[in-house]
């Protein structure tokens, strides 16, 4: 074999290894080829419906079969250094559909497992999970996995559709309470949860909240109004602690209210203080058919963190069959308690 061809043989060799790192730290599926696709749908607002009380729809609309092709092996590692995964995901109600008016959750719940069995977020902020998801997630999720409830109802509802999951594996729930940002609520709501690592003890707050879609012009001011105020007071109360706001906050990043958010509360969007930014695409896609978009057009769902945290990584999971689950996609980031 002569010098030549055995250089290029290593070079080719190098070359693969690289390629492999580089996957593997994105946390990027092979299953997804839809990462070209473009022009999402321009109407932002993620729930096309005002009734909050359609919570009741048919428990009998979670798959009962698990065929061996919705088992995931692999899982996506927790970057070097983090403490926490966190994870915010509007997984569309059956009936609040732009595009159709009942969106069985049959096949969407087994691709939600698995979207959450691969990324193993510690605390998820799940939004329009209503009764149906509830014991989709219990199935699934609870009793056939890692994860509990957190903020599971309300003061005046059984079902909270704005809850959390957490993974008992590795943190333990400590406080849990819901703040009504519309009266006898079951969505517009802020949750809160106080959380304590298994492995170290340190603790944390997760909140989620999901305030009227804009189309509802004087619901969603007055929701985002009473945001503000219930944020300022928990980021006050929890001032000694890590704390990230996870939800569908229905506001795009180039509103008033977005940053009006962030000056008046002090908080960042995780986004944009990540080390590393893996993948920015608009996280409203639409329904049916959703598109991935590129960029921040459509961005209104967000994690938001204070002070006593460093982002170390965020991601738009677009892998998965996300399009075929939600409206929207989820978002994650990896994080460093201070």
């Amino acid at each position: 074999m002569n010098r030549k061809s055995t250089f290029t043989r290593l070079l080719a060799s190098v070359l693969i290894i690289a390629t492999l790192i580089t996957v593997s730290t994105a946390c990027k599926s092979n299953s997804n080829n839809n990462t070209n696709s473009n022009n999402v749908s321009s109407n932002s607002s993620s729930d096309s419906s005002a009734n909050s009380n359609s919570n009741n729809v048919s428990s009998n609309s979670s798959s009962d079969s698990d065929s061996s092709s919705d088992v995931v092996n692999s899982v996506c590692e927790l970057t070097k250094g983090a403490d926490i995964r966190v994870m915010s995901y509007n997984i569309l109600h059956p009936e609040w559909s732009s595009g159709a008016s009942y969106v069985t959750i049959v096949g969407r719940d087994t691709n939600l497992k698995n979207i959450i069995n691969y990324y193993k977020p510690d605390v998820v902020g799940l939004q329009e999970a209503c009764q149906p998801w509830h014991f989709a997630v219990d199935k699934y999720l609870v009793k056939g996995g890692d994860y509990a409830f957190a903020c599971a109802s309300t003061s005046t509802k059984p079902y909270n559709m704005t809850t959390m999951i957490y993974n008992k594996k590795t943190v333990k729930l400590i406080e849990e309470y819901v703040v009504d940002l519309d009266a006898n609520s079951d969505i517009r709501v802020l949750a809160v949860a106080v959380f304590e690592k298994l492995s170290d003890g340190k603790r944390f707050v997760v909140t989620n909240t999901h305030p009227s879609s804009r189309g509802y012009e004087a619901t969603y001011k007055r929701n985002m109004g009473d945001l503000f105020k219930h944020a300022k007071t928990e980021l006050e109360k929890y001032k000694n602690l890590p704390v990230i706001m996870t939800g569908d906050f229905n506001t795009p990043e180039q509103s008033d209210l977005y940053t009006g958010f962030i000056s008046e509360t002090g908080v960042k969007d995780a986004k944009y203080e990540a080390d590393k930014l893996v993948r920015q695409y608009s996280t409203f896609i639409g329904w049916p058919n959703g598109k991935f978009k590129e960029g921040s057009e459509n961005c209104i769902d967000h994690i938001f963190v204070n002070k006593n945290t460093d982002v170390l990584l965020f991601d738009c999971v677009i892998d998965h069959d996300v399009e075929k689950t939600s409206d929207h996609i989820p978002i994650y980031a990896d994080i460093v308690l201070k």
